[in-house]
């Protein structure tokens, strides 16, 4: 664990995915207001549950295309393809 502050798993949860009820635990077990995270996944059910619990939203084209994964706000077919630089372009009003 000391790579993340917290880590949030389905036997923390009463609920998974599409339910946003990990990423709100998540987000609470760090301290931060869910406006403020934001959810890198790759399923249309992981997207719909991090949106409903208010965190922005990153789709990287593993395991769905980026035709199923459009209600993300941003969809990339590799994470290689993400730096700060680009997240804060992306993500960051005042960049």
């Amino acid at each position: 664990m000391d790579r993340f502050r917290a880590i949030v798993t389905a036997d923390d949860v009463a609920r998974s995915k599409p339910d946003p009820e990990g990423y709100t635990l998540a987000a609470r077990r760090m301290g931060l207001s869910p406006g403020n995270c934001l959810a890198i996944e790759d399923t249309p059910a992981g997207i719909a549950s991090a949106k409903a619990a208010g965190l922005r939203t990153l789709a990287v084209t593993t395991s769905f295309p980026a035709s199923d994964l459009t209600q993300a706000e941003r969809i990339v077919s590799s994470l290689a393809e993400v730096t700060v630089s680009r997240l804060r372009e992306w993500f960051d009003p005042a960049s």
